[in-house]
């Protein structure tokens, strides 16, 4: 079994970058089933190739087959075979994104090179899957459990696509008090805005 890893140059100006982590494991891994390639000409010859790749992990920022635009140009690539996208956070958001694009799993770039070689063997099994950070989940989880009832009663007018002053005039309160909920309800779910806010709320079950 042969495993190709399309991983993008780590940034210079962030030694956080999870892709130091990802190299450092796939160097570990290197030599034996798996071969790291930065070059996306490169990448696309090796499945030219009679010996191609018999998985391909894909980094979501790798330059020339990046975002869900690379996935569906590799999924061209790969034919039947299994692609796991690599990403530095992985969230319910991003994961619907990316397994909706047709990736067989969803895997954060900062795993361990023994969690990796599981993680491949769940894909030649043809196993479709995600692996959550554990930390960033329960963190998400502990804020959404601040989320007072006015505020899950807001975020359930937000979901159903209300404006502030149909959800004031459905609970009888300001729209002065509604906007106040809005951003509070931002700020717990660490959402962008109210639409990120919705998506997270029915990523989780809230309402």
């Amino acid at each position: 079994m042969h495993v190709l890893v399309a991983l993008g140059p780590r940034s210079t100006n962030d030694p956080s970058d999870c892709r130091a982590v990802s190299a450092t494991a796939f160097a570990d891994l290197e030599g034996t089933d798996f071969t790291i390639e930065t070059d996306p000409d490169r990448v696309i010859a090796r499945f030219a190739r009679p010996d191609a790749p018999d998985v391909l992990l894909l980094d979501f920022n790798f330059p020339g087959l990046a975002g869900l635009g690379g996935i569906k140009t590799a999924l061209d690539l790969v034919a039947d075979r299994p692609l796991g996208v690599l990403v530095s956070a992985v969230n319910p958001e991003v994961t619907d994104l990316v397994m909706a694009a047709g990736a067989t799993a969803v895997l954060p770039l900062d795993m361990p090179p023994a969690a990796f070689r599981a993680a491949v063997s769940l894909l030649r099994a043809g196993t479709t899957f995600a692996i959550l950070n554990r930390d960033d989940t329960i963190a998400r989880l502990r804020d959404i459990s601040t989320l007072s009832d006015r505020e899950i009663q807001v975020l359930t007018g937000i979901c159903k696509g209300l404006q502030n002053k149909e959800i004031a005039h459905a609970f009888q309160i300001q729209e002065v008090t509604v906007k106040m909920h809005v951003r509070a309800i931002i700020r717990k779910l660490g959402a962008r805005n109210r639409t990120h806010a919705a998506m997270i709320a029915r990523d989780f079950g809230i309402v």
